[in-house]
Formats: structure tokens, C-alpha cells, sequence
């Protein structure tokens, strides 16, 4: 009995992952512009936890924030990306959403500042 709580205990800490290995290929460096703004400028994307990432980027072009997104249909080929709605600056909120497709990511996201809303596309080839 004894052993068989140790076996069973083992299983659970085992398949206990942190990342979830269907993201993995999301996560890395991206040649990056914003569309209508100058560019082009690396954007990084990192693993959180589970479905999340982080994304490094200038979002309206030239501030430079680091988001948090989640990443939906992780199963498919095409993976669609949520930006959920926060703050990356004071008084700044940013809300999207978009996909990565073969190797290349698009963003499609609004930033708020104030009463004043801006759309905003980024799109992004991984190196």
C-alpha cells in the first residue's frame, strides 16, 4: 500500500508540466513592424505558464511594454492569440487579439489612452 501512494504521487508531480509543449513553438524572436509606423524592431515572446506568453514589443510603435496573452486552439497548426485587456501604461490599456500561422504572428490590438482609441496592427516573422 505503501508503495502504491509513492507510485501514484509520483505520476500526479510527473505530469504536472509548466509549459504547455503546443505553445513552444511560438516562443522566440520576431522581425516585427507595426503597420503604418516605422520599423522593423525585434519583438520577443516568451512562455508563461499553461496557454500564456509574454510579448515584448513597442506596441503603438515607439513605447516598448511587456504583455501578457493567451494562447487559444494550441492543438491546431494555426493558433489564435488573445491579448485580454490591461494596462501597460498609467492611464493606457491595450485589448486584442490575433494568430501564428507558419512561423509568422499577426496582432491585432487597440490602445486606449483616456477616451481617445487607436487600432493598431503588428505582424511578425520569427528569425
Amino acid at each position: 500500500m505503501k508503495y502504491f501512494i509513492l507510485l501514484c504521487l509520483s505520476l500526479v508531480i510527473i505530469s504536472c508540466e509548466k509549459y504547455d509543449e503546443d505553445i513552444l513553438p511560438i516562443v522566440g524572436v520576431y522581425e516585427a513592424n507595426v503597420v503604418g509606423v516605422d520599423g522593423p524592431f525585434s519583438v520577443s515572446i516568451s512562455v508563461d505558464y499553461g496557454n500564456n506568453i509574454w510579448i515584448d514589443a513597442p506596441w503603438d510603435g515607439d513605447t516598448w511594454s511587456v504583455i501578457k496573452a493567451r494562447v487559444r486552439d494550441e492543438y491546431e497548426y494555426e493558433k489564435k492569440i488573445r491579448i485580454g485587456n490591461q494596462e501597460i501604461d498609467d492611464g493606457v490599456r491595450i485589448d486584442g487579439e490575433g494568430f501564428f500561422f507558419d512561423y509568422t504572428i499577426q496582432l491585432d490590438y487597440t490602445i486606449e489612452i483616456g477616451n481617445e482609441r487607436r487600432d493598431f496592427t503588428l505582424i511578425g516573422t520569427k528569425l
